[in-house]
């Protein structure tokens, strides 16, 4: 079923008279409708309860804009937001990491992970599938793979059950909007939000490959909260993460050589 019968069927008071694609993620795309509502449509069915829930109880809470959920499909399949401006940002501006770390540990103080979890944020459950899908990359970069399939399992264990937290989980820079003037406005698009370690939030820097962005917001990161996140799990989480996106790429027969270059690289 295409996107304007879908939303149609599901939300018969809502007249589709425009709609068009905004982006296409790694499992949804996302539609404008009117010019004014945005629907991220999954490729495969799921439940959006939970990020609606997390959205309405973060809405105002943040130092940025979050999307505050309107329209939510009977069965919370999909939901709608009122259109947030901005383009997504594509380099880190003066400022980002202590920007960053602020909307970090405000997520976390907002929404502490017992309150997650009452209303359907879990933990983190994808280690045992990163970990089959870091097999099937080994060959790809196997030094990286190696030491994510001897460490990276119990330290995150570890972690997570040392030192709790609520997070959007893809919070590198592309989920950030930035407005003309080049300021930042909103987090978009939490569709991974989890409870994890911090450390799980922090990776996704590293997908510019600058060490001292890592390095700053993590930093910020310790002089906001009085813990020092353990930058080698860092490391490792970043190195799981794009492993699991290469052996995701090739179980699918789509192309992994610019997460395969980008691993390279990092060493």
């Amino acid at each position: 079923m295409d996107a304007a019968r879908l939303l149609a069927a599901a939300l018969p008071q809502l007249r589709v008279e425009t709609l068009q694609v905004l982006g296409r993620g790694w499992d949804s795309t996302a539609y404008l409708v009117n010019g004014e509502l945005v629907f991220r449509l999954p490729d495969e069915p799921r439940d959006f309860t939970p990020e609606v829930r997390l959205l309405r109880e973060l809405h105002g809470r943040l130092p940025v804009d979050v999307p505050d959920p309107v329209v939510v499909a009977p069965d919370g399949s999909f939901f709608g937001y009122r259109y947030l401006h901005g383009e997504p940002l594509r380099v880190a501006p003066a400022g980002f990491p202590e920007l960053w770390a602020r909307a970090v540990v405000a997520v976390d103080r907002a929404l502490p992970p017992a309150r997650a979890t009452e209303i359907g944020v879990r933990p983190f459950a994808h280690l045992a599938q990163r970990l089959e899908r870091v097999e099937r990359a080994r060959s790809t970069v196997p030094a990286l793979a190696d030491r994510v399939l001897a460490e990276y399992e119990s330290r995150f264990e570890n972690a997570a059950r040392a030192r709790p937290t609520t997070m959007h989980a893809d919070l590198g820079v592309d989920h950030w909007l930035t407005d003309e003037a080049g300021g930042l406005t909103a987090i978009i698009d939490w569709s991974d939000a989890c409870v994890a370690p911090i450390e799980h939030e922090l990776a996704n820097l590293w997908w510019l490959r600058d060490a001292q962005l890592v390095a700053n917001a993590t930093a910020a990161y310790a002089a906001s909260t009085g813990y020092r996140p353990d930058v080698d799990l860092i490391a490792l989480d970043h190195w799981a993460n794009a492993l699991s996106d290469i052996g995701a790429l090739l179980e699918r027969g789509e192309d992994a050589a610019p997460v395969i270059a980008h691993l390279h690289a990092l060493t």
